[in-house]
């Protein structure tokens, strides 16, 4: 398990939050908001943690 004070480091250095408005006819709104957290990382040992966690979410 990653440290979330190391998780917030890397977000800040190597990383980029995303939010994108999406127009959606079904939701009450109108509109949804679909967030996005990307970490980019030459680290072998934390890619292969990042890819495990992808596997496991889908």
């Amino acid at each position: 398990m990653i440290h979330p004070a190391y998780l917030a480091g890397l977000i800040d250095g190597d990383g980029c939050i995303t939010a994108f408005l999406k127009k959606i006819k079904t939701s009450p709104h109108g509109h949804a908001i679909k967030g996005r957290i990307e970490i980019t990382s030459k680290n072998k040992k934390f890619r292969n943690y990042k890819e495990r966690i992808r596997r496991e979410d889908s």
